[in-house]
């Protein structure tokens, strides 16, 4: 049995339905079926299956998904025949790096919606890359607009279109090309990654903000979801949702492969804290 098909419709209900609860929105990447079903049992509100989250989750790096060593869409299909048949009642979004000039994506949204995906998000994303990188595709016509044009076919497919957005120049474009809810990533420089964590939530706060307020002025009914550098624990998450217009939270790594590594040591640690018979044990 497939997780269920959700319309888009459906998952805007499901997600209001939370807001109207007084609890925030939580999304969850997952990069595998042990987690992904960890997520569903917990009520988690959408789980979204990317090539970052497979990474993660098979030990490597998140960030080796950016460099050219293999499909992330690819990776992203094949993680979601494993964990889609998994999943019984929670919305499965799919993870597309929108980039691939080969793509189809009338045909993609068809193969997604076969599959039993119920939305759409654009990761890879090509600000991960840097500005000049992210300039350099953007005039071959591979840049962020077609992240908006994978977030349009999806809004037409009735797909959840959930975009992926960094700054209020993107946000806007994703709200003009018919996004459901925009990921609202407060990404750091890296002077201010080094500065003390106050700040850096400060930083956070303003750009989450100012993302929404420039969606907003394009749909006002948009939901946010809140990411990024400076959230580093429940207390700055609980920061960003009570001063900004955000509506939830997108786990990532903090979600998945730090809790599995912390639980694992935790573990194995408190196994070697036991005592055993030393004078059963002849080792000669």
């Amino acid at each position: 049995m497939a997780a269920p098909q959700w319309t888009a419709g459906e998952i805007r209900r499901r997600l209001e339905l939370r807001l109207a609860e007084g609890q925030p929105i939580v999304g969850f990447g997952a990069g595998c079926g042990m987690s992904a079903c960890a997520a569903e049992a917990a009520g988690v509100d959408y789980i979204n299956i990317y090539a970052t989250a497979v990474c993660r989750m098979k030990g490597l790096p998140s960030l080796l998904s950016w460099l050219p060593y293999g499909d992330v869409n690819q990776m992203t299909l094949e993680a979601g025949r494993e964990i889609l048949p998994l999943i019984r009642r929670t919305p499965v979004l799919a993870g597309i790096g929108a980039h691939d000039p080969r793509l189809c994506f009338p045909r993609l949204m068809e193969q997604l919606k076969a599959l039993g995906f119920s939305g759409v998000s654009n990761e890879p994303f090509i600000c991960q890359y840097g500005s000049d990188f992210a300039e350099k595709m953007e005039a071959l016509g591979m840049g962020f607009s077609r992240e908006a044009a994978l977030i349009e076919t999806a809004h037409q497919a009735d797909l959840f279109a959930f975009g992926w957005v960094s700054t209020p120049a993107e946000a806007e474009a994703m709200a003009r090309a018919g996004a459901d809810a925009l990921g609202v990533m407060a990404r750091l420089s890296p002077e201010e990654r080094s500065c003390p964590a106050e700040e850096r939530l400060e930083f956070a706060c303003r750009r989450t903000e100012e993302m929404v307020r420039s969606a907003q002025a394009v749909n006002p009914a948009l939901l946010f979801i809140a990411h990024g550098d400076a959230l580093e624990s429940r207390e700055a998450i609980a920061r960003v949702l009570s001063r900004t217009g955000a509506h939830g939270y997108a786990t990532g790594s903090d979600g998945e492969r730090l809790p599995a590594i912390s639980a694992i040591r935790s573990t194995v640690e408190a196994l070697h804290g036991l005592s055993i018979h030393k004078e059963r044990i002849d080792l000669t």
